[in-house]
Parts: C-alpha cells; sequence; structure tokens
C-alpha cells in the first residue's frame, strides 16, 4: 500500500554548520529539498512530512522507515514474550528460542548502470525485514530563497539554506517470500548537477543565488527476487538496477510447544493482512501487523499451511512503458507483482524566478523574489491486476511535462522617487522574472489490454512532430 504520508526521523543538522542530514536507514536522500522547520521538526520526532515534500514522484512504502508497525526487530521480542506466557517459559527459555529463530543475514548484490558506467553497486549483507541505504549521496547547501524583513528605513535579506543532494542510492527490504523468494520493497533516487549558473535578479541589492538544476531519476515499488536470479529494473536514460539473492528464506512455520510461530510479511506488505486475520481467527493467537504469527498448536497447523499457500500467491506481471517522437525512449521496465503500483520520475528539476513580492515601511522597500521549483519530464505510475493467471486490468497514468521559450524579462518594480527638503529620494526597485510557458500532457489509461499505444499533441514549438506518443505493455510472466 502506497502512503499518503511518511514519518521521518531525521538527526539534528544545522545547515549554518554544514551539519548531516540521517534520514530512516531505508530511505535514500531526497531529490526536493527539505526546509530548515522541517529538519528541526522532523530530529525531533514531532511531525510527519508528506513525500511530495522530499521526491517528486516516489512514494516509498512506510516499511522503509523502520518505524512503528514495521519494527521488525521489536516485532520479534514482542513475539518472544507472547510465546514465552504461552508456554510458561522463563527468561532464559525465552532468550534461547529467540536466539535461535533470528533471521539470519543474506548477501544482496545490486548494480545501477548506465551505459557502461557504474553508478553504484556492491554486495551487502542485510537482515530480512530490516530497511537499509546503499549507494552514496553528496550533500550541499543551497539558496533556496530570500526572505525580506524591512522596518523603518532599513531592510535586510536573510537567505533560506537548505540542503540538496546528488548521488545514486537505493532504500529497500527485503523479506521472505514462502516457497518463491524474497519480496524487495525499494525506493531508488539518482541524481546529478545539471547546468548551473547565478540567477540573475535584476536586482543590484541582491545578487549570489545559483540555480540548483539536476536530471533526477525516481523508482519505488515491489519486485520479487528468485534465489540467484538476477532481477533488473529499467528506467529512462539507459539507467539499470539489477539486484540478486543467492540464499532462499527460512521455512514459514516452525513448532514453537503450543503454538506454531508463522511469518508471512509478504501479506503485510500487500495490505492483504486484516483479510488473513479475519478468516483464521479462531486459530490465531497473537499477531502483529509486520506479519509475525502465532496458532494454536492444536487448531492451527492446517491454517498456516493455508496461510502460507496464500502468502506465496504473488504473481509477477512484466510492465514496460515508452515513449516516441522523433527518438524512441524507455522509460520504465520490470517484472513487477501483480495488483501493485509502480511510481518513477525521469527528467530535470531546476528553479526559476517566477514572483516578486513587495514590502514597504516608513521610508524603505524591497521587493522579495519569489522562487519556484518545476520539473520537466516524465512522471506517473503503472501496474497491473492478475485474475486466474490472466491479465484482469492493466493501468497507467503518466504526465510528459516541458517548457517553452523561457526568457529573463526585466521589471521595474518601484519607480525612482526624488527627495524632498533636501532629503535623499527613494531608488527604483528593479527586479528580473523567469517568463516561461509550461506545457504537459497526460496519458491515462484503466483496461484489460496487454498493450496499447496513445498519442498526444504537444505545442509546435516543442517537437518537431507537434506529437507525442506513450506505449504501455502488461502481460503475465509465464
Amino acid at each position: 500500500m502506497l502512503l499518503a504520508s511518511l514519518t521521518l526521523l531525521l538527526a539534528p543538522a544545522s545547515p549554518a554548520q554544514g551539519g548531516p542530514v540521517d534520514l530512516p536507514s531505508g530511505l535514500p536522500f531526497p531529490t526536493l529539498r527539505p526546509t530548515t522547520y522541517d529538519l528541526k521538526d522532523l530530529a525531533a520526532g514531532e511531525a510527519e512530512l508528506e513525500p511530495e515534500r522530499l521526491w517528486h514522484y516516489a512514494r516509498p512504502h512506510r516499511v522503509l522507515t523502520g518505524q512503528g508497525d514495521w519494527d521488525f526487530a521489536q516485532a520479534r521480542v514482542d513475539r518472544a514474550e507472547a510465546l514465552a506466557d504461552i508456554n510458561g517459559w522463563d527468561r532464559e527459555e525465552r532468550e534461547a528460542w529467540a536466539a535461535a529463530t533470528a533471521p539470519e543475514p543474506v548477501q544482496l548484490r545490486y548494480r545501477i548502470t548506465q551505459g557502461d558506467q557504474v553508478l553504484s553497486g556492491g554486495m551487502q549483507p542485510i537482515l530480512p525485514g530490516t530497511p537499509v541505504t546503499l549507494g552514496h549521496a553528496m550533500q550541499r547547501y543551497v539558496v533556496a530563497d530570500f526572505n525580506v524583513e524591512i522596518a523603518q528605513n532599513s531592510s535586510i535579506v536573510d537567505p533560506d539554506i537548505r540542503p540538496a543532494f546528488t548521488g545514486a542510492q537505493v532504500g529497500l527490504v527485503a523479506v521472505p517470500l514462502p516457497g518463491k523468494g524474497w519480496w524487495l520493497e525499494t525506493c531508488v533516487v539518482i541524481a546529478s548537477r545539471g547546468e548551473s549558473g547565478t540567477i540573475d535578479l535584476g536586482n543590484p541589492g541582491m545578487v549570489g543565488k545559483s540555480r540548483d538544476e539536476r536530471m533526477i531519476q525516481e523508482f519505488s515499488g515491489s519486485i520479487l527476487l528468485t534465489p540467484q536470479a538476477e532481477q533488473t529494473i529499467e528506467l529512462g536514460d539507459g539507467i539499470k538496477l539489477q539486484f540478486t539473492i543467492d540464499e532462499a528464506p527460512g521455512p514459514g512455520k516452525q513448532a514453537a510447544g503450543q503454538a506454531i510461530r508463522v511469518d508471512v510479511s509478504s501479506l503485510a506488505l500487500s495490505d492483504d493482512l486484516d483479510q488473513v486475520l479475519e478468516d483464521f481467527d479462531s486459530s490465531i493467537v497473537w499477531a502483529h501487523p509486520s506479519g509475525l504469527l502465532l496458532l494454536d498448536a492444536d487448531s492451527g497447523s492446517r491454517a498456516a499451511d493455508e496461510i502460507l499457500r496464500i502468502a506465496g500467491q504473488a504473481s509477477t506481471v512484466d510492465l514496460q512503458l515508452q515513449s516516441s517522437s522523433d527518438s524512441t525512449e524507455g522509460l520504465l521496465k520490470l517484472q513487477g507483482v501483480a495488483g501493485r503500483e509502480y511510481l518513477f520520475a525521469s527528467g530535470r528539476a531546476t528553479d526559476i524566478l517566477a514572483d516578486w513580492d513587495v514590502e514597504v515601511a516608513s521610508r524603505a522597500r524591497l521587493a522579495d523574489p519569489q522562487f519556484e521549483r518545476i520539473f520537466i519530464g516524465w512522471s506517473g505510475s503503472m501496474g497491473a491486476e492478475l485474475v486466474g493467471g490472466a491479465l484482469a486490468e492493466s493501468q497507467c497514468s503518466v504526465v510528459c511535462s516541458g517548457v517553452l521559450n523561457p526568457q529573463a524579462v526585466p521589471l521595474v518594480l518601484a519607480a525612482a522617487e526624488p527627495g524632498a527638503d533636501g532629503q535623499d529620494g527613494q531608488p527604483a526597485v528593479t527586479g528580473m522574472i523567469n517568463q516561461l510557458s509550461c506545457w504537459s500532457t497526460r496519458f491515462h489509461f484503466n483496461g484489460p489490454l496487454e498493450e496499447y499505444t496513445a498519442t498526444r499533441s504537444v505545442p509546435q514549438e516543442a517537437r518537431e512532430s507537434g506529437s507525442i506518443s506513450l506505449t504501455v505493455r502488461a502481460a503475465p510472466v509465464r
């Protein structure tokens, strides 16, 4: 289930001192710039932040925060205590059982490539159910905006300094999928510096605001890993993500005195756990939202087998998005999980000077520049449903956006005013503004088609053809 909100706990950071920003262990760096106020609230654990304020389009599953309902380590401790109560174990017996059933680390191999270039990669031991972030990031602080303060005859501009990141990172968590392998929840972010330079504000009192432009790739979603088989996700600009886990998961159930231990975290990740708990309520003696269960030893054996069978029913589908105008470009290609949504963004993010807010007090006046961050490229989501192994529905909602003929236009915000009675007059207030035409076209489809192509017209100035096409393919993996 993809969330509308996401709780992030950040370590305290002082932008003025250039301190590090520590995201939760399963989240890659943001491609949007969090504000200083966000960082203070999040460092204190007092706020929830919508994904839209961190990423352009990726929506990481809340399991990647490793918090609350998705704290698997704490869930195992709680289950051991519940099992000790059921069996009458003392502390030593409880700890011995917990140690004997603790998950073993598995080796994950991953690579992020672009053509022949390896952007990131390596081998990392990970614990099932524990979120981690892999890859690298570079952090710097940029002037994101100016806050103008004015009183009496004085005025001052307070720069809004925020962290900005570049690099290639993968946030992921792997949980066992009984009888198949591993269910991998992942969020991927790749960002590189684009054209920079200083934004001309057209105001002699304000200089030095750099244009923070970055090339962005984002992806979030679920994939299934079969032991020893490499799984590949293809994004735009020739970027490939490759994952491999050689080890098979351990048994999904185990006798534990007067109870049966059952692990079906994949059901919790796919939002099916509530229905399973309702269907087998009479046999379940303890349950956790992460999918760790205890069933009654006398009546729960058949129920355990059925729950594991349901958990192992995850089916895979081939999903592909491809655009074409003058040339053909692959936007997204992977083997996904049926019934899951896959979100991506591929393009360029940049600052523009969009407006001015003039403030006046007594004999002082100053214009406050207003900046916006725009995204130019492709973003959207896709997925497919299977019924009885056949394609029941495929869906996509994708937006292509761009700009036309951007121009920096000088403005006179206030004319100069002569002084009176020998006093100094008011100087003119000037500024620039980035005038541009933003265009976008949306592709949206729902239906049981394995392949469909849609064509949309775009402004003639945007592309020589005046149109752009999107081809969507979805088919069961045979």
